[in-house]
């Protein structure tokens, strides 16, 4: 079991031609990325993103905001934020090491980005 503590820096991607517009908080570690990439290669953030129950973030940077939710199982999903509900996250209990599932989603992301991982951030 592992408790969530904030990570570093966020990690962000880039893209010709594109602008980022969407911040993923992976377990207090925050990821830039376009919707339009996540879109293209996920079908989770295809069919889920502009789902007409999500509320757009219209003030700041990014337009799409996602957090991640632990459920009483102790596994993690993302879900759109709310801007109605606190953006902090409470002393979670996380099934696994939260290193090793930050690691993952990240291998996910350069995955979709076509993109090689770099040397520091292999296991």
């Amino acid at each position: 079991m592992s408790t969530i503590m904030p990570q570093n820096d966020p990690v962000v991607f880039t893209a010709r031609g594109l602008r980022l517009d969407t911040r993923l908080n992976v377990l207090r570690q925050e990821f830039h990325c376009h919707s339009a990439i996540l879109k293209l290669k996920s079908n989770f953030f295809f069919k889920f993103m502009d789902s007409p129950d999500k509320v757009l973030n219209n003030e700041g940077p990014f337009k799409y905001e996602w957090v991640s939710s632990i459920d009483d199982d102790g596994t993690w999903g993302l879900v759109a934020a709310d801007p109605s509900k606190d953006k902090l996250l409470a002393s979670w209990t996380l099934k696994g090491d939260t290193n090793d599932e930050i690691k993952a989603f990240m291998n996910l992301l350069y995955a979709m980005y076509c993109a090689t991982v770099p040397d520091e951030d292999l296991p």
